[in-house]
């Protein structure tokens, strides 16, 4: 477990920052979710429903403003 952690660990303080760096935007948010799953499991978890809870609201707001969008391009 300990060795979990400490990469875990070393992928939050290297590897993500790096992938950063480079402009690899997805890559840094995995390795991020997946350190944080490992170093803060509780954290994670709330981190996890507060973005469950939150969905129907984002995709809500995203479809309007596709129609707002549509609406702009067919004037």
């Amino acid at each position: 477990e300990q060795k979990r952690r400490d990469k875990a660990k070393e992928t939050m303080d290297i590897f993500a920052p790096l992938a950063h760096r480079l402009g690899i935007r997805a890559v840094k948010e995995e390795l991020e979710d997946l350190s944080l799953r490992i170093l803060d499991p509780v954290a994670y978890t709330e981190i996890e429903e507060a973005l469950a809870l939150r969905e129907g609201e984002r995709n809500a707001f995203i479809e309007r403003m596709k129609q707002r969008i549509t609406e702009k391009l067919k004037s």
